[in-house]
């Protein structure tokens, strides 16, 4: 078998081991990388090539909160394709690194938009500065109640 061969039979494994460890932990870590790696017998630079190729693998623990931002019309309508486009902005000002917004089917709040899913709670007629507001209050361990 040649060593070309070799590594492309090892290419699933690989994947298969970094999803499975990056779902036990969040995201993959440079040493989960490199343990992942020796287990396989495989160069480091391989699985981190993979890891930095495919979107759904995150080489940075994701930051918190977790949040989902309505992609539905009535809430573009209502400023919500703003709010996608900002969101990691406003999170930083927030002082929160690593947000990973991401866009989400209708929350139902459709005649409040645009609306955003924060950990678990949904928040309706957000502007820039009400989302700042409740990434800040999270941050600072008081979570706003929904609205």
């Amino acid at each position: 078998m040649t060593e070309n061969a070799s590594t492309a039979y090892k290419s699933p494994a690989k994947i298969e081991a970094l999803l499975s460890r990056q779902q036990e932990e969040g995201y993959l870590s440079k040493e989960a990388i490199t343990e992942i790696s020796k287990d396989l017998g495989v160069p480091i630079y391989e699985s981190y090539g993979i890891a930095s190729f495919f979107p759904h693998f995150l080489l940075e623990k994701p930051a918190k909160p977790k949040v989902h931002i309505c992609r539905d019309m009535s809430c573009l309508l209502a400023g919500g394709d703003a709010l996608i486009d900002n969101a990691k902005r406003i999170a930083r000002r927030a002082g929160i690194r690593n947000l990973r917004p991401e866009s989400c089917a209708c929350l139902g709040r459709c005649d409040k938009g645009p609306a955003a899913e924060i950990e678990g709670r949904i928040y309706s007629a957000l502007t820039d500065e009400k989302f700042q507001d409740i990434l800040e209050s999270w941050k600072n361990g008081a979570a706003k109640p929904s609205s």
